[in-house]
């Protein structure tokens, strides 16, 4: 572990073995992280990698996020984002998808 620049706080530099890991195990749809404030959704040889916004970036409700994740049965995956969160769908599901997580 090592501090960034100007950061006392440690942090791990292992992204592309933590990639490969997630890679071969062949059962990964998306990794969902936070903490960054970075709102982003990278899609790398399949996986789908989202950042989710702060939850709070400042005084009021306007500088909030949240996001409600639902996963269906067909691999599809919605984020409803909420204040500065942002949406995502991937791929999106057809009308008969059932949800395992959500509604």
């Amino acid at each position: 572990m090592r501090g960034a620049a100007g950061n006392s706080r440690p942090y791990r530099d292992n992204a592309k073995a933590v990639r490969i890991v997630l890679q071969e195990s062949e059962r990964v749809l998306a990794v969902f992280q936070g903490h960054s404030h970075q709102n982003d959704l990278k899609e790398i040889l399949g996986i789908h990698y989202c950042t989710f916004v702060a939850m709070v970036e400042g005084a009021g409700l306007d500088n909030n996020g949240y996001s409600v994740v639902k996963l269906y049965a067909n691999g599809s995956i919605e984020i409803d984002g909420f204040c500065k969160q942002k949406d995502y769908r991937w791929p999106k599901p057809n009308d008969k998808a059932d949800p395992l997580i959500g509604e």
